[in-house]
């Protein structure tokens, strides 16, 4: 009999980053040697994600040994988790307030439209909408279920092929409300003004980044040997 396991949001946040990882998987041709960092809004998630272990959570260990194991397959650096609030990581945290009766339902109309129109891409590129696959999407359900997977089918992620839908608009036109689409096209002002301190929930300085990425590089290099002294 399959033990029942509690699922949390907090589980749920993980297995979106799990997800986003997968995807990022599937539309890079190679990440041998990258260092990759992902926002996220949850603390729980970014910890787990960050020191790659979990003592109580059972759905979130069974999810961060499926992206152990990712990583290892394709021999990428640690991921680099940090946390940002919500409101100034809008392209994610819009979607999930898509509501029927809510502000943003006009997104269940045309996601890469509304995307194209309020976070409009620069020389007039289009945002294009990703269906993921069951090949992507199973085996994280199955960890938030608390199912331990064989290595060898979380190693062995079966690719179809690009699997994106229709584009959006390729031209935006102009609109007075944008939903602080400005804060979106200029990260590094944006930081530069919250200059607040680590744990405030509001999001990191661009300086606090760059420190973060420099010490997950230096925790990844090999440490030095010591010089052994011989005598002649």
């Amino acid at each position: 009999m399959m033990r029942k396991h509690i699922v949390t949001i907090n589980n749920l946040e993980l297995a979106a980053m799990v997800l986003s990882w997968l995807v990022l998987e599937y539309l890079c041709p190679s990440l041998t040697f990258c260092h990759i960092d992902m926002f996220c809004d949850n603390t729980s998630a970014v910890a787990w994600t960050k020191k790659m272990r979990t003592s109580k959570s059972i759905p979130a260990a069974r999810l961060l040994r499926f992206l152990a194991l990712r990583q290892q397959t394709r021999q990428t650096s640690s991921l680099l988790p940090l946390y940002i609030v919500g409101d100034n990581n809008e392209m994610a945290d819009v979607p999930s307030r898509a509501f029927n009766d809510g502000k943003f339902a006009e997104i269940q109309q045309s996601l890469t439209n509304y995307f194209n129109l309020h976070f409009p891409l620069p020389q007039n590129a289009s945002w294009t909408e990703f269906k993921v696959p069951e090949s992507i999407s199973l085996p994280v359900i199955s960890c938030l279920r608390g199912e331990q997977l064989p290595m060898e089918q979380l190693c062995r992620i079966k690719r179809l092929g690009k699997n994106t839908g229709a584009d959006g608009q390729s031209t935006a036109p102009p609109s007075a409300s944008t939903h602080s689409c400005k804060k979106l096209l200029n990260w590094s002002k944006l930081f530069s003004q919250q200059d607040l301190p680590p744990g405030s929930g509001q999001g990191l300085t661009v300086e606090e980044i760059k420190l973060k990425f420099k010490a997950s590089w230096k925790r990844l290099q090999p440490s030095a040997r010591p010089l052994i002294g011989r005598t002649t």
